[in-house]
């Protein structure tokens, strides 16, 4: 993912980009003990199931400054809407 996002600054895509980045599952199983330790040195909290269910979505909006965590469920459902929202485009549909 990083390489993805240099080479969008170097061809000078980056800031007409709109990237989001979306997990469908966990990537880090809690009970594994040897894994799940960095893990909580990363979070700073103790990595346990509910850690393991949250799934994100990152999203670069060029020209925004916005750096928030939004604690609502959501689903697969949400992104399109969501990416169609933050374009300025209705959803028709």
């Amino acid at each position: 993912m990083g390489r993805f996002i240099e080479n969008l600054k170097k061809a000078g895509l980056y800031e007409n980009s709109v990237i989001a980045i979306y997990g469908d599952h966990f990537g880090v199983h809690y009970a594994d003990e040897e894994v799940y330790g960095p893990m909580e040195d990363i979070l700073g909290e103790e990595y346990d199931y509910d850690n393991v269910m949250n799934v994100p979505l990152i999203i670069h909006v060029p020209g925004e400054e916005i750096n928030t965590t939004i604690s609502e469920v959501g689903s697969q459902l949400d992104f399109y809407p969501t990416i169609l929202n933050i374009m300025g485009y209705e959803n028709r549909k």
